[in-house]
């Protein structure tokens, strides 16, 4: 198994493999996934702050 988060390489239309597409987080599901990574609540928080600021994700 091999995970990337780029498709965009001139090869992938030359292999054989089974691709498949993630869609991106919701802003709950994002929540929940910074939140259950850390074990600090407030390291989390300072992520989905930063993350906020940076892309204007209002949550």
């Amino acid at each position: 198994m091999i995970v990337s988060s780029r498709d965009c390489v001139s090869y992938l239309k030359d292999i054989s493999f089974l691709g498949i597409t993630l869609l991106p987080f919701t802003k709950p599901q994002l929540i929940k996934f910074i939140n259950g990574w850390f074990d600090d609540s407030a390291q989390a928080n300072k992520l989905i702050s930063a993350i906020e600021k940076k892309i204007s994700l209002k949550i």
